[in-house]
């Protein structure tokens, strides 16, 4: 059998379309999906440098922000007194009285508080008992924003006494102090 010219080209041209379909499944194809799957690690790369590269470079704002709130919290932290100053502070609310024509009966801070626990800032419950009039009373509480700690009061009991003009007047209230040792 004699194979003519048509035929031989048409042979030529199957065997080449065999070789690019091999070429094809066997090189290219496998090329490309290595290269789209290096792409794809490439681009996961550049984004978590990118992020890590915005991370790092928001690093200097990060500390100026810790810093100014260091700065914030040492200076408020002078506004609320040390557990040591207490006897002070109950000077201050003494003086207070006085001032305003208050006798003090008694004034008892419970230091029980700063004795069981461990927190930096401690909730320092004072009794206080005063006599006097209901006038003075309110002078009292206008002036106390004078006293250079946070002094609050949840609750006031008013009683008349027998046969004279001034109250008694019960207070319930507290203060924050800082315990140095304590845990933030």
């Amino acid at each position: 059998m004699k194979i003519n010219y048509r035929q031989k080209l048409l042979i030529v041209f199957v065997a080449i379309l065999g070789l690019v379909a091999a070429w094809l499944f066997f090189f290219y194809y496998p090329q490309k999906q290595a290269t789209t799957d290096l792409e794809s690690e490439i681009n996961k790369l550049t984004q978590q440098i990118r992020r890590d590269g915005n991370t790092i470079t928001t690093l200097p704002v990060l500390q100026k922000q810790v810093e100014a709130f260091n700065v914030e919290f040492d200076s408020l932290a002078t506004l609320i007194p040390t557990k040591d100053s207490i006897a002070v502070i109950t000077e201050a609310i003494v003086g207070l009285c006085k001032e305003n024509n208050l006798i003090v009966e008694y004034i008892q801070p419970s230091l029980d508080a700063l004795l069981v626990t461990d927190d930096y800032f401690v909730k320092v419950p004072i009794d206080i008992k005063i006599r006097g009039s209901f006038l003075n009373l309110g002078h009292f509480i206008e002036d106390l924003n004078k006293l250079t700690f946070n002094y609050y009061q949840t609750d006031f009991t008013l009683e008349r006494l027998p046969e004279e003009i001034d109250l008694l007047i019960n207070i319930e209230s507290y203060i924050y102090v800082i315990n140095p040792k304590g845990r933030i």
